[in-house]
């Protein structure tokens, strides 16, 4: 690879990391909007951040970076179990997302595997159905995933209808926050 090569790919794979961080961080905001406000779910009050990884299709983590304000007793959790659940999926590579590898102890759903471009996207930081919305909205809206593969995930793990309804209530924000651009 020659320098021109070179900078041209370091200048697309920021352009990449800026585009997933702060499009992330935005969903993350709505996604509390939406569980605290409109559907009043009491256990989202106490959901203030998390941590968010892009890996490579083998799990190894590419980015990780904080969304919101993690409480310090839960940093290295919500870390930690970003990186694992990435790192899972990668190990599992016939699966789109780590929710079919979970075990609802250890190991959770929160991660999704793109298409394509042989990403990962993971998140660690709302309930397990919070994180994978988070993922997936993120997968779909970037173009790492299509709508329709999206919706097979979702309704394979049984939270298309939250997810849907998250996606309809979303859809009054595109336009006035300038919101997919």
């Amino acid at each position: 690879m020659n320098i021109k090569e070179l900078a041209s790919t370091v200048t697309q794979t920021t352009s990449m990391f800026h585009s997933v961080s702060s499009f992330a961080t935005r969903v993350f905001g709505l996604l509390l909007v939406f569980h605290r406000d409109v559907l009043k779910m009491e256990e989202w009050s106490k959901k203030t951040g998390g941590y968010f990884t892009l890996a490579q299709d083998d799990g190894t983590p590419l980015l990780t970076f904080r969304i919101g304000a993690v409480i310090p007793e839960k940093t290295d959790k919500y870390f930690h179990l970003s990186l694992e659940k990435a790192r899972r999926l990668g190990q599992n590579k016939s699966h789109g997302s780590s929710f079919k590898s979970r075990d609802g102890r250890k190991r959770w759903g929160g991660a999704v595997r793109g298409r394509g471009l042989n990403n990962i996207l993971s998140f660690s930081g709302l309930t397990e159905v919070g994180d994978m919305i988070l993922t997936y909205f993120v997968a779909e809206k970037l173009g790492f995933r299509s709508p329709e593969e999206i919706k097979a995930l979702a309704e394979g793990e049984n939270f298309y209808g939250e997810y849907s309804r998250f996606k309809d209530f979303i859809s009054g924000f595109e336009t006035t926050l300038d919101f997919l651009q």
